[in-house]
């Protein structure tokens, strides 16, 4: 039985993968460490936190984000490793690795969207909104229109190039590749 020709697609997905995750391995554990053991940062945290929780009314949005920070950075870190390792299994043509791989995938662009989403609720309709004595509001007010556009716009391409990669990782020729 002839094996199918490896795809040059895979290669660059599995590399690209060990590259970015590689950098969020790194920034992730930087961030941890900051968030944890930096003493002016974990000041600087734990003010914040106080503060938009009060703004957010009993800690909804930013102020939730906040209590959560250290959370949220564990579960990036975490989320970096595990597409690391599944890059890496993708190259030696693991088929757990493209399983897992594509649920990855589809769990980035779900978390991409939703930020995406939490974004354009919380920014810029409403910022001035309740917080008329609140210094930020001009600055905060300002990062809307554009930039926010612009930013929309990259993060749904994103998730339509990472659905687009989900898509070929589950096409028949792909599978068959890693059936050997």
């Amino acid at each position: 039985m002839q094996h199918p020709r490896p795809r040059a697609l895979i290669n660059v997905v599995a590399w690209l993968a060990i590259v970015l995750s590689g950098i969020g391995i790194l920034t992730a554990m930087l961030q941890n460490l900051a968030v944890h053991f930096w003493p002016p940062l974990v000041e600087v945290l734990e003010q914040t936190r106080q503060t938009e929780r009060a703004l957010a009314q009993g800690g909804q949005g930013a102020g939730m984000m906040m209590a959560n920070m250290r959370w949220v950075l564990g579960f990036k870190l975490v989320l970096s490793i595990a597409v690391f390792v599944c890059a890496v299994a993708l190259l030696q043509r693991r088929n757990w690795a493209r399983w897992v791989f594509v649920g990855l995938l589809a769990l980035i662009i779900v978390l991409t969207l939703g930020n995406l989403l939490f974004a354009l609720q919380a920014m810029p309709f409403g910022i001035t909104a309740g917080m008329a004595g609140d210094p930020r509001a001009p600055a905060m007010h300002s990062m809307g229109g554009p930039p926010m556009f612009a930013g929309a716009l990259f993060a749904v391409l994103i998730c339509l190039l990472l659905a687009w990669v989900l898509w070929q990782l589950c096409r028949a020729e792909v599978a068959a590749e890693f059936r050997r």
